[in-house]
């Protein structure tokens, strides 16, 4: 587990010495912590009781579990600690990795999409999101079901973000502006570029009508358009 300086210690409770440091996990166990560099933690081994699991691959706060130390530091830094050091000057969203922040420019900004679909042709700027792509279109695998309402999504945060809006009718995203709140975070982006910024970025390519939306664009042409050429 990395230590994150002398902040981050202070928040859960970690004596700030060089001596060994003990962060409670809970009631029963202890995960004992180094005091060392953050560049230096990668290669120490966490000390732990016996288990059949390794303690450091779980979260000391909120006890999710990860397979890979790094991505449980990586966890600890951007959700616990929201350590985001490198900022896209394009847009000014912040991330915890250089390789992140270039992964977001070459996809989002240079629209980089070195992926291609086998099947339809469909590129994308990262390997996961070809693969999920795949899954969930041409294989049609939905792997996770909501117990409520038997729904099938393909990715798990989308169940999660599906039973949060539609059967907990939780909305946690507020605009700022008018303070109309929403379920997602991109229904709330959507939001403010049409309704505040105004912003109309997808143009009809037939009648040259705008869109804030690139689906609202596909169902204009499929809905108008075609319906004309039908005519």
């Amino acid at each position: 587990l990395t230590f994150y300086g002398e902040r981050f210690a202070k928040e859960l409770g970690v004596a700030t010495t060089d001596q060994t440091a003990i962060i409670p996990a809970d009631d029963a166990r202890k995960v004992h912590l180094s005091h060392r560099s953050a560049a230096n933690c990668a290669n120490f081994p966490v000390h732990h009781n016996a288990s059949p699991f390794s303690l450091w691959k779980r979260c000391p706060i909120c006890r999710e579990r990860f397979s890979l130390r790094r991505t449980l530091n990586q966890h600890i830094s951007t959700v616990h600690y929201d350590l985001r050091a490198y900022t896209c000057e394009l847009c000014d969203k912040d991330f915890a990795e250089e390789k992140s922040l270039q992964r977001h420019i070459d996809t989002v900004h240079k629209q980089i999409r070195e992926f291609k679909c086998e099947f339809c042709g469909k590129a994308f700027g990262q390997r996961g999101n070809l693969k999920l792509h795949i899954d969930s279109i041409h294989k049609e695998l939905r792997e996770y079901t909501c117990d409520i309402c038997n729904r099938a999504f393909s990715i798990k945060a989308n169940l999660q973000t599906h039973i949060d809006a539609l059967h907990k009718n939780l909305r946690e995203f507020l605009c700022d502006v008018c303070g109309k709140a929403f379920a997602r975070k991109g229904n709330l982006k959507a939001h403010i570029d049409s309704i505040h910024k105004k912003l109309r970025d997808y143009t009809c390519n037939i009648c040259g009508r705008a869109f804030t939306q690139k689906g609202t664009l596909n169902r204009h042409v499929a809905g108008v358009h075609k319906k004309t050429s039908e005519d």
